[in-house]
């Protein structure tokens, strides 16, 4: 991060996400009322931007130490007052296997292990599972009534199984071209998938809602990233349970969408088959001559319907643009 570009910017978005319970309220398109305090706020990749420079070399130790100093983890340590849940995108670097860059105590995938270290450690991060033998992958569950939790699982980069496993011993299908499934691609992904197969089986079913998280998305730029049968296989293992929604990044954009596997569809209203997905938009945003605009990032709210009964529920989400809304929003109903 530039402290004079997308640093500042960082600054403002985090500025935003501090203040906005105790001065925002949502559109009453919405519905209306307060933004009540968040959780947490989840980041879906792309922590840094030089996690990999154009000569194959690592150059961001300064720009983690800046993510770091703004959003912490806990909400006491940085500038964020709120816990973070962070995943690793395409420009945070290769694997979690290679070695730490020359004068870095880690790269941004072993500075998240050893921040799920950390959030295994205290309570307050209610996280449920680590994946083993790396540590990068993980989940926690958050309670929002009595009879109802929302699980996440933080699938870092795409889901994908573990290279040459005997689940994906040739690479999974074919991969898009310049991405093949090896050691130390940016298309490995460190059996994400086999890690949410065996969490959801431990802990999904009746009360509780799936979240998952990754930095690959569904759309046409996404998709030459990582290939069709990982996506297949990922919508099977979902639909076994009770998805609310996969939260997405790596196009910098703000969007929603239902999808299937194949087809997008508009938001919370793909019916059977499909899963909803909201595509979180960079917080450092400028026009085509490379002037600051508004920082932009999502809110998400999930809570109960006590008039309709115990186990339905209402999700809602809307793009925040500075100390604005923006135009990409919606809401939906679930049963938990």
């Amino acid at each position: 991060m530039n402290h004079t570009t997308s640093y500042t910017k960082n600054v403002w978005a985090i500025t935003e996400m501090n203040r906005l319970p105790s001065n925002g309220s949502w559109p009453i398109s919405l519905g209306g009322g307060g933004v009540l305090s968040p959780a947490g706020v989840i980041v879906s990749g792309d922590l840094i931007d030089g996690g990999v420079n154009s000569a194959n070399q690592y150059d961001g130790c300064a720009q983690w130490t800046n993510f770091s100093s703004l959003y912490g983890l806990n909400g006491t340590d940085g500038l964020l007052r709120y816990r973070v849940y962070e995943g690793r995108g395409n420009h945070d670097g290769k694997n979690s296997s290679l070695n730490p860059p020359a004068g870095c105590l880690h790269s941004p995938s072993g500075w998240i292990i050893e921040r799920n270290r950390q959030r295994l450690a205290d309570p307050a991060f209610s996280v449920t599972g680590v994946s083993q033998p790396t540590g990068l992958h993980y989940s926690w569950t958050w309670n929002i009534s009595t009879t109802c939790s929302i699980h996440f699982v933080h699938l870092n980069l795409f889901p994908g199984h573990q290279c040459g496993s005997s689940e994906n011993p040739t690479g999974e299908g074919t991969p898009p071209p310049g991405f093949p499934c090896k050691d130390g691609d940016l298309a490995w992904a460190e059996n994400s998938l086999g890690f949410l197969e065996s969490d959801l089986a431990l802990h999904a079913g009746p009360g509780v809602m799936t979240v998952t998280i990754q930095h690959y998305g569904f759309d046409p730029f996404s998709n030459g990233w990582y290939n069709s049968d990982q996506r297949v296989e990922l919508l099977g293992t979902l639909n076994k349970y009770n998805p609310l929604m996969v939260i997405v990044g790596h196009t910098h954009t703000a969007e929603m969408y239902s999808y299937n596997g194949t087809a997008q569809a508009p938001w919370g209203k793909g019916g059977s088959g499909f899963v909803d997905v909201v595509n979180s938009p960079a917080t450092q945003k400028e026009d085509g001559k490379g002037n600051p605009l508004p920082s932009e990032f999502m809110v998400l709210e999930a809570s109960m319907d006590t008039e309709t009964g115990a186990s339905s529920g209402k999700l809602r989400v809307a793009q925040r643009v500075g100390s604005g809304w923006g135009k990409v929003f919606g809401e939906k109903s679930f049963q938990c």
